[in-house]
């Protein structure tokens, strides 16, 4: 017989962060959780990992990735992947506000803290996960091209 097989284990600092999956049978004891990004996590490890920034006009969670990093300043760099749009943020503000988050797993069995919460529940802040493959979310993009009837239109002439 050969070797034994070991598992393979992420280094502590990317397990941390979300986008590292596991075993499947570990997927299925987890949940993704929001979790709301504290000053404390400005750190020069969150350089290039993704964020989710809640747009509080649509109330929609939005993923993110920071680009650039100014720890002392509490200010970052942004690139939204779905559309390729990018801008500076003022993190300070938008930790203040509750509207930035990291995505995390956790066990299913523990209860969250109150700085965490379940993204297929993310309602509890106005927003929601949005994949691009979700149809309300293609829909809502093609809604701004919608041609107004005549009884739509202002005036209604």
């Amino acid at each position: 017989m050969g070797p034994a097989k070991r598992e393979v284990k992420p280094p502590k600092h990317l397990a941390e962060f979300e986008g590292y999956s596991g075993a499947r049978k570990r997927a299925k004891k987890e949940r993704q959780v929001y979790r709301l990004l504290r000053v404390e996590d400005v750190q020069p490890a969150l350089l290039a990992h993704e964020v989710h920034v809640l747009w509080p006009d649509d109330g929609v969670w939005y993923a993110a990735v920071i680009e650039k990093l100014d720890v002392p300043m509490l200010t970052a760099h942004v690139r939204y992947p779905e559309t390729d749009e990018e801008e500076n943020i003022n993190l300070a503000e938008l930790i203040t506000e509750r509207c930035i988050a990291l995505v995390e797993s956790r066990p299913r069995d523990v209860d969250l803290g109150p700085d965490e919460i379940p993204v297929a529940d993310s309602s509890r802040l106005g927003g929601r996960e949005m994949e691009s493959g979700d149809e309300e979310y293609q829909e809502g993009q093609e809604s701004d091209d919608e041609v107004l009837s005549d009884d739509e239109q202002v005036g209604g002439h």
